[in-house]
């Protein structure tokens, strides 16, 4: 046993959970995760997502409506680099 087995994995979990959500996704709903998943979840693309984001904010007309983009830019930023994505190989 590993400490990846048990901080990453959580004894199997990790991976029975995120194939469960995969199993139960309906097809419909297949193309719009790819393009969330290519627009977000790519490495490459998501400095272009923060970009846009931060551009977004700067172009509202109420000071207050910026504040409130901002900070959702900075936690869904900050769920992208801190929360992990699986890697089942």
């Amino acid at each position: 046993m590993s400490w990846k087995f048990f901080l990453y994995d959580w004894g199997g979990l990790n991976i029975a959970l995120f194939q469960a959500i995969n199993m139960s996704t309906p097809a419909a709903l297949e193309p719009l995760a790819s393009f969330f998943n290519l627009v977000i979840g790519n490495y490459w693309t998501a400095p272009l997502m923060l970009l846009a984001m931060w551009g977004w904010s700067k172009s509202a007309p109420d000071p207050t409506r910026a504040d409130a983009r901002h900070c959702c830019k900075v936690s869904d930023e900050a769920a992208f680099c801190l929360i992990q994505r699986p890697y089942i190989s």
